[in-house]
Parts: C-alpha cells; structure tokens; sequence
C-alpha cells in the first residue's frame, strides 16, 4: 500500500487562532473578552492518496511532533487518531486538545510532523508518510515569536501597544517572564521582564484596588526589585526611585519582626548606662548598615512608654549599633526606637 499526503492545505496553531469570537473593529471601541480560556488544541487538514488516487473511507492516523525534518527529537508524546474520515482525500483532524505535544511543543522553535496512517481504518499495520510535514504559523502569529518587536506610531492607555489581561480575582497573573540566561545589568543575573525607554517610563504598574507592581525573590540573598539611576558620576546620578504621592509601608513592622523597620525596645539586657544596643540580624556584624532612628514616645496614640529628652547619636561596639545619650545619663528602661535599616 502506498500512501502519500500531497498538500498540507491549512495548519492553525489553536493558541493563536482568530475565530468567529473577533470582528473587525471599525472604530477605537474596546473588544469584549471572552469568557472561556482558549484551549491548546490546533486544526490540521491534509490531502491523502494512494497510488496516486484520492483516499475515501476511515483511517486511523498517529502524529508524533519533532524538532527537525529527519531524525531529531520527538516532542510530546504520540497522538493517535482514530477512525478519520478521509473524503475524496481531504481530512481534518484537531491535535493537541489535551496538550499531548506538551507545553513547550510551541514556543517559537520549528516543528516538524510526522503522520501515520493505517486505511482502513483498524486494518493492519501503520504506514509512516514521508516527509515530516512543517508546523506553519498565521502571518500575524509571527509576531509572537521569541524576541519579535512589535511597533506602533501611537499606544495609549485605551489603544495601547501590548495589553495582556487577566479576569481571575484570586491568583491571576497578567504578565510573568522567566529567565535563564545571565544579562550583564549591571552584574550577570537572569532577568525575566525588563522595562527601558530613552524618554518615559520603562514599566508601569497600575492598580485600583492592589499593587501596581510586585518584585519578589525566594532566596536569602535574592533582590525583589532593583531601581538604578543613571549617570556618570555623583552629581549628574539618576533617581533609581521616586515616590511622588503617598507613604512608605512595610508589612508587619514592629517589635521583633524580621523586616527592615523594626522597633527597638530598650531593656534591662540590652542597657548600659547611657546606650541601648541594637540586637538585630540586619545590622549585628553589619557595621557598614545605614540606620536611621528615631524616638517612638507615643505608639499607637496610647499612654506612651518612657520619654527621653536628651539628644541621642548612634555608635558601632564591632558586633551590634547603639543608641547612647549624649548628655551622658542612665538609658530610660522601656524606651522605644523607630529603626530603619538599608543595606549598602
């Protein structure tokens, strides 16, 4: 038997694919979003003969995804069809509606087909066409290959340049990027989303009801986010971060918390004479931290803890910062200090 897939008339990547859900726009208006996801699934249509005559009737078919025309790897697993029905040699067949090509099957590498087809259906052994058919894309899905520039004379906050949306109120995520490669910015680190622009704004987060942008590093000496100012030397620096409105906030600062703005309550243990000593992992054995403090009289709008009205410096023992009286008297027990540590 000899078969032979003579055109490959239409492939369609389902994760790209414009259906009847989209309309041409004949104006600025917005497009409603969909409510179902879209799935992985793709269309593939192909013409089948055999000894040069159209196919009619069922075929079983197997597909096996690679990445190249001849030996290469196989993606995913195989995906069998059953029972096709093949008409004056045209069939169609939906691949990959349960993602069995996996997820990375589409990522901007090529891809290559392989088909294997047994007529009639249930029949005998599976023949394998030749050549591996290629996995093409529609013109405009090849503006979503990896590194593609997308480019407009004009974006704004309605018509903008790329918009990525999320409907889910509970751990949605608009935009996430990962990185592998280290990037000399400045130093060599993987950088999953980056932002630049020679006049405006290299990334804006907006939110009306939650954070605008979130940074955030699983490891202990990880950074969440890093703002950078430019310039050549001190006096023409760059601002790395400006805030134009609003305050300042750590989460869950207060007395004996882990995080960068702490209270330092002065006690009989860490008293001596006229200091109290800091006794904290952001700045024991730092002593190039930068600290600024300053006197918590009144927390909360309550009755206060013990005043200190004498004026108050800061010294490094070579283990832990103190807070010592510079008019030389005895430390107040139970006084309070707001401290905020950054880590040069």
């Amino acid at each position: 038997m000899k078969l032979k897939l003579v055109a490959l008339v239409l492939v369609i990547l389902g994760l790209i694919l414009f259906g009847a859900n989209y309309v041409a726009a004949q104006g600025p208006a917005p497009r409603a979003l969909r409510a179902t996801a879209l799935g992985t699934g793709f269309t593939y249509q192909g013409q089948l003969k055999q000894s040069g005559t159209a196919v009619n009737g069922a075929c079983d078919m197997q597909f096996n995804l690679y990445d190249a025309l001849s030996g290469g790897v196989l993606v995913g697993a195989t995906q069998t069809v059953s029972s096709v029905n093949v008409s004056n040699g045209l069939f169609t067949v939906t691949l990959n509606g349960s993602n069995e090509f996996s997820g990375d099957a589409f990522i901007g590498d090529a891809r290559w087909l392989q088909i294997e087809v047994r007529c009639p259906a249930g029949s005998g052994s599976y023949t394998t066409l030749s050549p591996r058919q290629p996995i093409t894309a529609a013109p405009y899905a090849l503006g979503l290959r990896p590194g593609t520039l997308v480019r407009a004379a004009s974006a704004d906050a309605e018509h903008p340049l790329f918009h990525v949306h999320s409907t889910n109120t509970t751990g949605g995520v608009g935009l996430r990027g990962d990185a592998s490669t280290l990037i000399e910015f400045p130093n060599p680190i993987p950088i999953g989303v980056l932002g630049t622009s020679s006049q405006g704004v290299g990334v804006w987060g907006l939110s009306s009801t939650s954070a605008g942008i979130v940074g955030l590093s699983t490891s202990p000496s990880g950074t969440g986010v890093i703002a950078m100012g430019s310039g050549i030397n001190a006096s023409t620096q760059g601002t790395a971060l400006l805030i134009s409105n609003g305050a300042i906030r750590v989460e869950a600062a207060g007395k004996g918390t882990m995080t960068p703005v702490f209270i330092h309550v002065a006690t009989p243990a860490t008293i001596s004479t006229s200091t109290t000593c800091i006794d904290h992992p952001l700045t024991n054995n730092n002593p190039n931290a930068i600290l600024f403090v300053t006197h918590n009289f009144n927390p909360g709008g309550g009755s206060g803890t013990a005043p200190l009205n004498a004026a108050y410096g800061l010294w490094y023992n070579d283990v832990r910062w103190c807070i010592f009286r510079e008019d030389g008297l005895d430390m107040p027990v139970n006084v309070m200090f707001n401290v905020l540590v950054i880590k040069p």
